[in-house]
């Protein structure tokens, strides 16, 4: 989920930038068109693959692709894939039952053999009025123990205008899991932040497509995503959409299989901290694409992602808004409670709508 280099990738960075000034960067590099003068995203089309980095313009698409052990920190997280999710505790928070195409069992061991129907949906995701609204899962008490932030039911507020996941102050103490559950307490973290997960199954290929507004927060990340766990080691993956607050004018769309990590970081044009603006990405079984306000800005061929149609492959479809915990200068950045800040570090989100591709069989 989250993008990270390593000292070993800051060394290796630092040697590519060497390389690329020395020779002619056009050589064995995928092509970014540009225009200097035009302050709309740019759009590229990639299909080098195995390229560690590739800067074809100082204000163009930055690619990086690392590995890192263990690989994307939702690959394990209790909130998406538990052997006992807190479904009850949810169930009880919102006095709802879960309709026959919720997870009535979330583990992987008791998916369907046969992938679900998928089902086009728009949520305006405002007007609940409910603490947790009955179609997600308001994880609590969980989340990457990489984060500086650990999840808060109480972060999560649907307000008649939009969705809004707060960073909040805490005390740093353990917090102990919901009643019934057998997870360990989460060690806890100096803030909260929070998730909504969607209930749904049955998520695949076509369109994802959210309004989010984030913050010029250090250290401060929006994010929609989707990934599929894999209890075989290197097949889970993950697509994400992410905003930090370290460079509010740019975006990141990433793609995670295992433990590599393939990143790009492309200009908006904007300030996604300003205001709101649409964020979209299309997902086929031979390409990935990004866009911003209904123009295409990024398309992938040269990636690769479980399948969703394979039995016992099952995808989530998540919003959060979460704090980074590392020292660095490339992606988010380490995250510090501004000083004499007044209104709060939240992410805003809002007309999270699904389209389903049409695929010949």
């Amino acid at each position: 989920m989250k993008f990270r280099l390593t000292t070993t990738g800051l060394f290796s960075l630092a040697l590519t930038l060497a390389f690329i000034a020395s020779t002619d960067s056009s050589a064995g590099l995928p092509t970014v068109p540009t225009d200097s003068n035009n302050k709309e995203p740019v759009r590229a089309n990639i299909d080098a693959a195995n390229n560690d980095l590739d800067i074809s313009q100082p204000d163009g698409i930055i690619l990086v692709n690392t590995k890192v052990s263990g690989g994307s920190d939702y690959s394990t997280d209790p909130a998406l894939f538990p052997s006992e999710f807190d479904i009850d505790y949810n169930e009880i928070a919102t006095g709802q039952s879960p309709s026959p195409n919720t997870l009535a069992d979330p583990s992987i061991s008791g998916l369907a053999k046969q992938p679900l129907p998928v089902q086009a949906f728009i949520d305006p995701l405002t007007s609940y009025h409910l603490k947790v609204p009955p179609n997600y899962v308001i994880p609590h008490g969980t989340g990457p123990l990489r984060w500086s932030c650990v999840y808060n039911q109480n972060n999560v507020v649907m307000t008649p205008r939009s969705t809004q996941i707060s960073i909040t102050k805490s005390n740093g103490l353990s917090m102990p899991a919901p009643p019934g559950s057998k997870r360990a307490p989460h060690p806890g973290r100096p803030y909260n932040c929070g998730e909504m997960v969607s209930r749904g199954r049955g998520i695949g290929y076509g369109k994802y497509t959210v309004d989010m507004v984030s913050t010029d927060i250090r250290g401060h990340v929006t994010a929609m995503f989707l990934i599929a766990h894999s209890n075989t080691p290197g097949e889970g993956s993950e697509i994400d959409i992410e905003l930090t607050g370290l460079d509010p004018t740019a975006a990141w769309f990433t793609v995670w299989r295992g433990s590599t990590q393939q990143a790009a970081k492309v200009p908006l044009g904007f300030d996604a901290s300003k205001g709101w603006h649409t964020y979209s990405v299309e997902w086929q079984p031979d390409f990935i694409a990004w866009s911003v306000d209904g123009k295409e800005v990024l398309r992938r061929t040269d990636l690769w992602t479980a399948d969703p149609r394979t039995p016992e492959v099952e995808y989530k479809l998540a919003l959060n808004s979460w704090t980074h915990d590392e020292e660095e200068d490339l992606w988010a950045g380490k995250f510090y409670w501004p000083a004499n800040r007044e209104q709060p570090v939240m992410s805003q989100f809002r007309n999270l709508r699904f389209t389903p591709a049409t695929l010949q069989q």
